[in-house]
């Protein structure tokens, strides 16, 4: 619970129709992508367009350090 409050604290909203949403932040989506895709190695391929869309996207918002940083900090970096 502790690691989700930094994510909802830098979510953005996402408007769905005549409301909105909120997802995750471009630094915090990749970090989500990148986690998911090497857990699941039968969605390899689609988590690799994903991440492909998203730089493609919105690159220049994300802060590839703070990924790591996240990454090292939950013990997710896979060597």
């Amino acid at each position: 619970p502790q690691w989700d409050r930094e994510l909802w604290d830098r979510s953005v909203e996402l408007p769905l129709g005549d409301t909105t949403a909120r997802t995750l932040c471009p630094t915090h989506q990749l970090m989500h992508l990148l986690v998911n895709g090497s857990r699941e190695p039968q969605h390899h391929f689609r988590y690799a367009l994903d991440l492909r869309v998203l730089r493609a996207r919105l690159g220049d918002q994300i802060d590839v350090a703070e990924v790591r940083r996240l990454l090292v900090e939950r013990r997710l970096l896979h060597r």
